[in-house]
């Protein structure tokens, strides 16, 4: 009464064999027809293919290893508006013969039976709370407003010319800041900048995503160390699960938040040249890469608050 079994490929491939990409992708249509339909409230992905079908024109990123994705309950945004909890298929369970992996599974079995009764999932709209500001000066005058309370965090990124910090000729090209409440992204440049300097040296707790990185950029770029680095959602997120290629923020984005990938407009510019170790950002919109920083520093915001939220609730020994 209460579910539906279906299948990724409609018609078996020959000798049982795993689908090919063509394969899933013709009967994707299908998929999304059947769940159009039906308006589940929970999906439990049985298997990689099942991973595949749903999720790859969700997430628009690469699926990778299916053991980075078993066990998260994920709040799927459109087309599909639901939980999406993936799991083993059990044929896999079958050939393993693990307890622990059958133990798990029947943990992930009650994840998703657990959410049935839980709202439908909202995901925000989390661009238009970005505001992208050109104006170095109009971009000061809201840093120091989101920093008047010395005790409420700021969760902050760059986007930088180069990976690392010490490739000649590279630059911090923008920043933004997040409090939770406001959100700000805005050229390295001018007033905008020194104000930014002056939030880095202050007490105020700083909440970033691979902290590393922004530290290395503060002490050649800024001039100066970070002070009071309050949480690193990296460091958090592997302390919480230990799998490997989860813990970066655009997985945690999409896994937590229900966040696909964001950086379609500045991916192309990204990427370094082998010799010089420089990007091409500067070649990109403005716009786009202003808001494309600051969806990354107010997800860090949330994922930092969720993260604490679920360490502070773990069990103690």
């Amino acid at each position: 009464r209460d579910c539906w079994k279906t299948n990724a490929v409609i018609c078996r491939p020959p000798k049982n064999r795993k689908p090919k990409a063509e394969e899933i992708s013709g009967c994707r249509p299908w998929l999304f027809r059947t769940i159009e339909k039906l308006k589940p409230h929970v999906i439990v992905l049985l298997g990689s293919t099942a991973l595949e079908s749903l999720l790859s024109p969700i997430w628009l990123g690469d699926i990778g290893s299916m053991e980075r994705w078993v066990g998260w309950t994920i709040p799927c945004q459109a087309p599909i508006n639901c939980w999406v909890v993936p799991t083993w298929h059990p044929s896999f369970l079958l050939r393993m013969n693990q307890k622990v992996l059958d133990l798990l599974f029947v943990e992930h079995l009650k994840l998703a039976f657990g959410l049935l009764d839980s709202p439908a999932p909202t995901v925000r709209a989390y661009s238009r709370e970005i505001r992208t500001e050109r104006s170095p000066t109009a971009a000061a005058k809201a840093l120091r407003r989101m920093s008047r309370d010395p005790e409420r965090p700021i969760a902050f990124d760059y986007e930088t010319t180069a990976l690392k910090p010490e490739t000649p000729n590279c630059r911090i090209f923008s920043c933004a800041a997040s409090n939770g409440e406001e959100t700000i992204a805005f050229p390295w440049l001018g007033e905008a900048k020194q104000t930014m300097i002056q939030i880095l040296q202050s007490d105020i707790p700083k909440i970033g995503a691979n902290i590393q990185f922004e530290d290395r950029w503060s002490r050649l770029h800024a001039g100066c160390p970070v002070r009071n680095w309050a949480w690193d959602t990296f460091l958090a997120a592997h302390v919480l699960d230990n799998r490997k290629a989860i813990a970066g923020l655009k997985f945690q984005a999409f896994v937590r938040f229900g966040v696909p990938i964001y950086d379609q407009s500045v991916e192309p510019f990204i990427n370094s040249d082998p010799k010089t170790k420089l990007n091409r950002l500067a070649d990109a919109e403005l716009k786009d890469v202003l808001l494309y920083n600051g969806m990354d520093a107010r997800i860090t915001f949330d994922l930092a608050e969720l993260q604490q939220r679920e360490l502070d609730a773990a069990p103690r020994n």
